[in-house]
């Protein structure tokens, strides 16, 4: 099982490596200017003009996603089963990013989504008979919502759920 952690770990950095020219994604986006600053003249300068639109970019980030609510199907009960901090791990997703203001090119993530692999509870210590798949939509960079997969769930818990909780885009 550890080599197929270490076999998706790998893959998942060789692309996003390739996408990003150079491993570009483990640096922070502020970093690297990823809009373009308009000189006015004078010590002023502008993101944008005010004649065209605010620019946004696309971009390939690692985030981290924790389920802090889970709901699940009870397969027995054939009752909604709410479960508290279900699942913590990491994630690679494509987020949309924009300025913050027309003064402050610092890029601001305003939703995403994203695939990740949740390892159980503690991330330090992963469990396999926890691991989740978890499909993640997220907004304003920290909330984040999606469905789960569970591989080897209880055999009164369905396999399949969904999820809110938070996260933190690199």
């Amino acid at each position: 099982m550890k080599k197929i952690l270490i076999l998706v770990a790998m893959l998942t950095i060789t692309l996003t490596s390739y996408s990003q020219e150079s491993l570009r994604s483990f640096h922070p986006f502020r970093t690297v200017e990823p809009f373009p600053v308009i000189d006015q003249g004078q010590g002023r300068s502008m993101v944008y003009s005010d004649v065209t639109e605010k620019p946004f970019k696309w971009a390939w980030r690692f985030d981290a996603t924790m389920a802090v609510q889970e709901v699940t199907r009870n397969t027995i009960t054939k009752e909604w089963t709410t479960t508290t901090f279900s699942a913590i791990g990491p994630a690679i997703g494509v987020q949309k990013l924009i300025p913050r203001s027309k003064t402050d090119p610092t890029p601001v993530n305003v939703f995403g989504a994203s695939l990740g692999l949740a390892l159980g509870r503690n991330i330090l210590e992963p469990n396999v008979a926890e691991l989740k798949g978890i499909l993640a939509l997220s907004i304003w960079e920290y909330l984040k919502l999606g469905g789960t997969y569970t591989a080897n769930p209880p055999p009164d818990i369905g396999k399949l759920g969904f999820f809110v909780g938070g996260g933190i885009t690199f």
